[in-house]
């Protein structure tokens, strides 16, 4: 079969070559002897001396005949050779060459054959490296020992594969495809080298289906799993949530990485546990909170027991804060039982999820069991908090940019970020601020709120250029330390851009206002008091305040063009404003008549849906409200002060 290798294949080989000699020289020969017989036909004549003579008496040169005639001895010479050449390369060399070629692209890939009716069979150098294949660096091998060697491969299919192999070498394991097909007598096989495919694969399945900080099971593979431990389950199971009690104080305070080690130390707990134990599975949930899945017992107080020993080792953990001292790690828990509390794991995680809520209202670090009385009288308050931490998980608060601009030219000056709940919520941002504030989580929407537009700020910088994002903020949240420290180390190149609102919406808001404005005149922050003349503002809180703009609330712009009342309002807190280095910001505007009157009274900069409507992007405002701005503007020149009108 093979030339240099098989001396049988050899001898078949010459036998070939020979054949080929003899057929290439009898069509040689044919070939000769047709151009004579068509030449004697076309001319006329009896025989060549004839047709010789008959050239020469029209006196055609000979010499032209004798190189068409050479011409086509050399072409059939040079057939034969290449005949013969590609007879003496096939099948051999050309597998020669293609393995030569693969070898040099760096690919781990290799390749066999075997004949029907050949005793050997071809394997290369790689294919049988791939397969751990001893030949002695001999590419020939016994076809018998080429299919003993793949039946032992073929045992090693890697699950949910197709043609994929595992094989394992001085312990490390690696993985190899071998896709084989059949041309005509010919069995053809490739062998290819696919470890990193596999490896890449697992690792995208480990992203899904494990946590990256603690390895336990995410949320979604441990509702799997215990439901298919469910369905096989008919005694006693239990599904316990768990809660780490003050990591929002650790985060805030020492950070996020400290957080994150009091997680890790949990989760050991639960890791060394799952070691031990048999009927039971664990998985890090949202943030610091842990699920279990207890199943196959036949007494509640056998759970019961394992649960609490649970809580006293997480009690007994400690970690090294950054001060030097010791923290312990305190934990809640709340639990149901299957069947009694749910017959389905989804109804059991929210019943156990209802239980730790009451753990945590009641007494942190304790253990409160699902009671369907309870749960009838504090159903509602536990579903809406509930619904903010999704909101918070989820980053299911966006924004939208309204354009502020100059009451004088209609040139954007800045945009107000306003937030908005994802539609999904089919909540307004009022709804969300209450919820907040009836959860004691104000600071967190203040949190999400800052950063979330500083970030913006940094991504869009060269957008922006230099006109500002104007924030809103809660007056009553003083900002933490670390936050500030954040904001500063992070953010500080962009305090030019920023303008923070402060909102006075509730009595005795007024001297909440000092310690924030103080704080952020020091970094260097301009600040706006936000819905000016909605309640309980006066000049006073200005002059405490001393801010760079006062936003008039859109209940003293509403109408105001038709209000004579208002318009002897808004033109004092103008006069006022003025005198003390403060721009008006005229907010709410939604006609034009209350954009002229606005203009006409004397104010900096203009906001409202009269002038653009939120926009999740940064988008200019319509050429002919430019135009109809500068033409009240042109007209207030003219006309220094607007005569009220009863």
């Amino acid at each position: 079969m093979f030339l240099n290798k098989n001396p049988k294949s050899h001898a078949h080989l010459k036998k070939l070559l020979v054949f080929k000699i003899i057929k290439l020289l009898i069509i040689e020969f044919l070939i000769l002897l047709l151009i004579l017989f068509v030449s004697i036909f076309l001319i006329d004549v009896e025989s060549f001396a004839g047709l010789m003579l008959y050239l020469d008496s029209i006196e055609i040169e000979r010499n032209i005949v004798l190189v068409n005639l050479f011409i086509i001895m050399c072409f059939a010479i040079f057939y034969c050779y290449y005949e013969i050449k590609l007879i003496a390369s096939e099948p051999n060399q050309s597998k020669f060459e293609l393995s030569n070629i693969i070898e040099l692209t760096g690919l781990k890939l290799g390749m066999f054959e075997m004949l029907d009716d050949e005793p050997n069979a071809y394997l290369s150098s790689v294919a049988a490296n791939l397969i751990k294949f001893e030949n002695d660096g001999n590419e020939y091998i016994s076809r018998h020992d080429l299919n003993r060697a793949l039946i032992s491969i073929y045992r090693n299919k890697e699950k949910n594969s197709e043609n994929i192999y595992f094989v394992i070498d001085n312990s490390k394991k690696y993985w190899i495809k071998i896709l084989v097909t059949r041309l005509d007598n010919k069995l053809l096989g490739v062998v290819l080298d696919v470890t990193q495919e596999i490896l890449n694969k697992r690792a995208k399945e480990y992203e899904v289906q494990y946590d990256s900080l603690t390895g336990l099971y995410n949320r979604k593979t441990f509702l799997v799993e215990s439901k298919h431990l469910l369905k096989k389950n008919t005694s006693r199971a239990c599904l316990v949530v768990w809660n780490l009690d003050f990591m929002n104080n650790i985060n805030e305070y020492y950070g996020y990485t400290y957080g994150d080690e009091c997680i890790k130390a949990a989760s050991s707990i639960f890791k060394e546990l799952g070691k031990n134990r048999k009927k039971f599975i664990y998985a890090r949930d949202y943030g610091d909170e842990f699920l279990t899945f207890f199943y196959g017992f036949e007494s509640k107080d056998e759970i019961r027991e394992i649960v609490e020993n649970i809580r006293v080792e997480i009690l007994e953990k400690q970690i090294i804060l950054p001060d030097g001292t010791y923290s312990d790690t305190h934990i809640s828990s709340g639990l149901a039982w299957y069947p009694d509390d749910g017959d389905s794991i989804n109804v059991l995680l929210k019943h156990a999820n209802f239980s730790l809520y009451m753990t945590k209202k009641n007494e942190k670090g304790g253990n409160t069991e699902f009671d369907k009385q309870a749960y009838s009288q504090n159903a509602f308050l536990f579903d809406k908090k509930r619904l903010l931490y999704r909101i918070f998980e989820y980053g299911m608060l966006k924004f939208h940019f309204q354009p502020i601009v100059s009451a004088v030219n209609g040139e954007i000056f800045g945009f107000e970020g306003l937030m908005r709940p994802d539609k999904s919520l089919h909540m307004n941002i009022c709804e969300v601020i209450a919820l907040a504030k009836a959860e004691g989580m104000l600071y967190k929407v203040d949190t999400i709120t800052i950063f979330s537009l500083l970030k913006f700020i940094a991504e869009h910088k060269v957008e922006l250029g230099k006109r500002k994002i104007f924030i809103n903020t809660v007056p009553s949240q003083v900002m933490h330390e670390k936050h500030r420290k954040e904001l500063i180390n992070s953010y500080s190149q962009y305090f030019s851009n920023i303008v923070f609102e402060i909102t006075e919406h509730s009595e005795g808001a007024e001297g909440s206002l000092v310690n924030p404005q103080s704080e952020l005149r020091k970094i260097g922050i301009e600040i706006a008091i936000d819905d000016y003349g909605a309640g309980y503002s006066n000049q006073t809180s200005l002059l405490n305040t001393n801010p760079q703009y006062v936003k008039i609330d859109r209940a003293l712009i509403q109408n105001i063009d038709r209000d004579v009342n208002k318009q002897q309002l808004f033109s004092g807190i103008v006069d006022f404003s003025r005198a003390n280095n403060i721009k008006v910001l005229a907010e709410g505007v939604e006609t034009s008549g209350e954009m002229e009157t606005s203009i006409m009274l004397g104010c900096d900069l203009l906001q409202g849906y009269y002038v653009a409507r939120p926009s999740p992007q940064l988008v200019d405002i319509s050429e002919s409200i430019v135009n109809e701005i500068k033409a009240y503007s042109k007209k207030a020149k003219q006309k220094k002060k607007l005569k009220f009108v009863r």
